[in-house]
C-alpha cells in the first residue's frame, strides 16, 4: 500500500511541475435548509463557498 501511495504522489508531482505556476479562485454557493427552520424545507439560506488555489512548482495550496 506504501508503495502504491508513493507512486501516486510521484505521478502527481510529475504532472503538476508541467503546469504554469498561478492563483485560481473560484466562488459557488450552496442553499440549505436553514437551522431551526422546520417548515418542510420552504425556509432556506445561501451559502456561499469560496476557494483559493495557488499552484506553485509541484504543490498545490488550497484556501478556503
Amino acid at each position: 500500500m506504501q508503495q502504491a501511495i508513493e507512486a501516486s504522489e510521484s505521478g502527481l508531482r510529475e504532472l503538476l511541475s508541467g503546469l504554469p505556476d498561478g492563483t485560481f479562485e473560484h466562488t459557488s454557493y450552496l442553499d440549505r435548509p436553514r437551522s431551526g427552520g422546520g417548515d418542510g424545507g420552504q425556509d432556506v439560506e445561501l451559502v456561499k463557498i469560496s476557494c483559493r488555489m495557488v499552484k506553485t512548482g509541484d504543490r498545490l495550496l488550497f484556501d478556503y
